[in-house]
């Protein structure tokens, strides 16, 4: 199972859009991330699972899991993208409407409850690169309204 949703990051003053494409498949459990991640994207893992299960939402981790963070060769930093990462593992495994899902830039930091933390500081970087896609920037700002990540939103 496949998907591939949008973020964003900076490096220096230039924006990047990053795709996170997100594989399951029915192997042993495990979780990689490839994509040049630093060790706070590298975390968001633990974040990601620990706020799925805590929020209620019925999200197996007990199978192969694999995100690539493209492109490869840009430096990805932050938690911002904590809730691009668990939003396209919910359209992997066909929890959401994965078309729907890559119509936005998605930024955010998940707290262990689900809660999701504004990512101020990457605001401007997904404002740079919606142009890149032709993405309406109205789906970016709507992603930092305060939420909580609750299986009644999917």
């Amino acid at each position: 199972m496949f998907s591939r949703c949008y973020s964003a990051t900076t490096q220096g003053i230039d924006a990047y859009l990053i795709e996170i494409e997100s594989h399951i498949e029915n192997m042993s459990p495990n979780f990689i991330m490839v994509g040049l991640p630093d060790s706070a994207v590298k975390e968001s893992k633990e974040r990601v699972l620990a706020s799925m299960k805590n929020s209620g939402i019925g999200f197996d981790p007990s199978r192969r899991i694999t995100i690539n963070l493209a492109p490869a060769d840009i430096r990805k930093e932050g938690s911002a993208f904590d809730l691009p990462i668990a939003l396209g593992l919910l359209a992997a495994s066909g929890m959401i409407d994965e078309e729907k899902l890559r119509q936005f830039v998605v930024l955010g930091e998940l707290a262990l409850d689900g809660a999701v933390r504004l990512s101020t500081d990457r605001l401007i970087s997904a404002y740079l690169s919606v142009n890149y896609r032709n993405l309406i920037p109205k789906y970016v700002a709507s992603c930092f309204q305060p939420r909580t990540l609750r299986k009644e939103h999917l």
